[in-house]
């Protein structure tokens, strides 16, 4: 069968989302992505299971080409296909690499780039193959002994995934395994070892959340005695509260009710299904601080640098600093260049890095270009830019700005 017909069969089994078809039209003794057939394509039955969980019942091919902006990616220039959803428009992009008129390789890209900019996507869904679901992975003796670890403890937890847990069971869990967390004795791209590292660092989100129960559980006390008509008790209780609330700026879980939390038993977290009820004070005062906090913030906002406006300033200040004294800031450029091996090129002479100074025209390069070479530098932009966006996003800030103490 010649390459162009077989690929045009496999991109159709894509957009039928056919893993049965794709199965008979991949070869057995070839790898893709560096796994064998099974591993692959049981990677590529779970992007298929999103996309129709996600409403999909057909998928759009649209030819493009790998634009990763990784310097060393081998696949950088290949061509291939983007897969998106009809109803969802997320998507998944994959390259076929051709050898003398047959299909070497199929890889998903990241960074897959969709020649008709029309296409409008959504969110990407990914395939990560894991180093030891590669082909070729031989697997050490330390290996084995600390990837049972791994596997134990993350097997532990998930066999309550069916249940609903509760802050007992977790926060033993959690206790129980810090040291093997801390230990890090082997690294994310394992399949177990990644597995546990992002179900411990979940669990941690909530203990973290739950290290503010008691100051919650206050607060919503305390706000039944407030005049909500009354601004200056409305005031005085969002900045008695403003860090509690603040920490809690990521505990968002859709499934719940705010204001009513006891209406629903749980929420997920890593496909476990966490009680509601030891949550139940976070939830009500994350509503009560939510609903009146932005207001206000905005109301009082006093006039004054915004941290956007303060990273161009800061930008265009630094830039023309560093062409003032291009010979001293060339210097100390080439001791930092030289200090660790580089992917970039070094920048040969005074009047390359002039010209190359004069070229950066955007502050996320220059600051780029700071972190790399002048570290001072760049950590007196991030503290101050910190700074400025603390006091910016702060109610209390502006309120002391107006006077207004509590």
């Amino acid at each position: 069968m010649p390459n162009q017909e077989k690929i045009n069969q496999i991109v159709g089994a894509f957009q039928k989302m056919d893993i049965t078809l794709l199965e008979t039209l991949l070869d057995n003794n070839k790898t893709y992505q560096d796994a064998t057939k099974e591993v692959f394509l049981r990677k590529v039955n779970k992007v298929f299971t999103e996309f129709k969980a996600s409403g999909d019942t057909h998928l759009q091919a649209h030819s493009g080409v790998c634009n990763s902006n990784i310097d060393r990616c081998p696949n950088k220039g290949c061509t291939g296909y983007s897969f998106v959803g009809n109803h969802s428009k997320k998507h998944s992009g994959f390259i076929f690499k051709d050898l003398k008129g047959i299909t070497k390789d199929i890889h998903y890209c990241s960074g897959f780039h969709i020649n008709d900019e029309t296409v409008e996507i959504g969110n990407s869904i990914r395939i990560e193959i894991k180093q030891d679901e590669k082909a070729d992975f031989n697997p050490s003796e330390y290996f084995l002994i600390e990837i049972q670890k791994y596997k134990s403890a993350y097997k532990e937890l998930m066999q309550h995934q069916n249940e609903i847990i509760n802050k007992e069971l977790y926060g033993t869990w959690f206790e129980k395994y810090s040291d093997l967390y801390e230990s890090r004795s082997l690294p994310y791209s394992y399949t177990y070892s990644d597995k546990f590292f992002w179900l411990y660092s979940d669990i941690e989100e909530l203990m973290e959340f739950l290290e503010t129960t008691d100051e919650a559980k206050q607060a919503v006390e305390e706000f039944q005695n407030i005049d909500e008509n009354n601004e200056l008790q409305l005031l005085e209780w969002l900045v008695k509260y403003e860090e509690a609330g603040k920490a809690l700026t990521l505990f968002l879980f859709e499934e719940v009710d705010y204001e009513y939390p006891e209406r629903t038993a749980f929420f997920k977290q890593r496909n476990l299904k966490i009680s509601t009820k030891d949550f139940e004070y976070l939830f009500k005062f994350y509503h009560l601080f939510d609903k009146y906090y932005h207001d206000m913030l905005e109301k009082h906002r006093v006039e004054e640098e915004h941290p956007d406006d303060f990273q161009e300033r800061f930008f265009r200040t630094k830039k023309e600093e560093h062409l003032l004294n291009y010979k001293q800031k060339y210097q100390e450029y080439l001791v930092e260049y030289e200090k660790y091996p580089r992917s970039i090129p070094m920048i040969e002479s005074e009047e390359a890095f002039i010209m190359f100074l004069k070229n950066v025209d955007n502050s996320e390069d220059f600051f780029s270009y700071l972190k790399e070479y002048f570290e001072e530098e760049f950590n007196e932009y991030w503290n101050q830019e910190n700074k400025i966006a603390e006091n910016y996003l702060f109610l209390s800030h502006h309120l002391k700005r107006r006077g207004l103490y509590f």
